[in-house]
């Protein structure tokens, strides 16, 4: 049921809120329009040194700026959606039916793969779920060896955080003691995730399943931990 009266308060609040910086907000328009083409498939083995050159250059920015390691944030933190950004999210929105149902078939059979093959699968699923995420999560034993080999392979393999934030904090003013976190910072340790998006191909699902399979073979002992 909607509510009326959280509309308006959610709506005056957006009223008060402050636009973007206008470099910052062409700035991330601009990343994010060559990201979707310099890391896609079939221009990555090139494209990634763009964005090396990029992230140098500092025509590329962060998703987390180094202010926020120190505890603090930028002016501009809380800001409404850049209008620069507002037709690539249209396009995104537009399409989402179909970008959503090729992550779901893609992680489902993933998913499936990796459970055959006693992988640690992160999460429960069951025939009801509708996957809409672009990567599958799970566990194994030795990130970075396992990384290594899906990247001789030509697989990016991601590894989402190193601890229950990220990246970890240095600074006291955020009391982080690991020790709190026992059970996030073994996650941590051995989470990877491999692709199931909507940029993929057939022939890219069928190269990650079989060397899903490879890689368990050559190496009975990944899910021994």
């Amino acid at each position: 049921m909607n509510n009326k009266q959280l509309e308006i308060k959610v709506r005056r609040h957006y009223e008060g809120v402050g636009n973007i910086r206008l470099l910052k907000s062409l700035r991330m328009a601009i990343q994010t329009s060559l990201s979707g083409v310099l890391y896609s498939s079939n221009m990555y083995f090139l494209g990634k040194y763009f964005i090396a050159l990029f992230f140098k250059l500092g025509f590329f920015g962060a998703s987390t700026p180094n202010i926020e390691e120190r505890g603090e944030v930028e002016e501009d933190f809380i800001s409404k959606l850049p209008k620069s950004l507002v037709p690539l999210a249209i396009i995104q929105i537009t399409r989402f039916e179909e970008i959503t149902s090729i992550h779901a078939e893609y992680s489902l059979s993933i998913r499936s793969k990796l459970n055959k093959l006693n992988y640690h699968v992160l999460g429960s699923y069951s025939d009801q779920d509708f996957s809409v995420s672009p990567r599958v999560p799970f566990l194994v034993k030795d990130k970075i060896f396992f990384i290594d080999f899906f990247k001789e392979r030509g697989i990016e393999v991601g590894t989402w955080f190193d601890g229950p934030l990220s990246p970890l904090p240095k600074e006291s003013i955020f009391g982080y003691d690991k020790a709190n976190y026992p059970n996030s910072c073994f996650i941590a340790k051995h989470i990877v995730n491999l692709p199931c998006h909507a940029k993929m191909r057939s022939y890219h699902l069928t190269l990650i399943e079989d060397s899903l399979v490879d890689f368990a073979l050559s190496h009975p002992d990944h899910s021994d931990f």
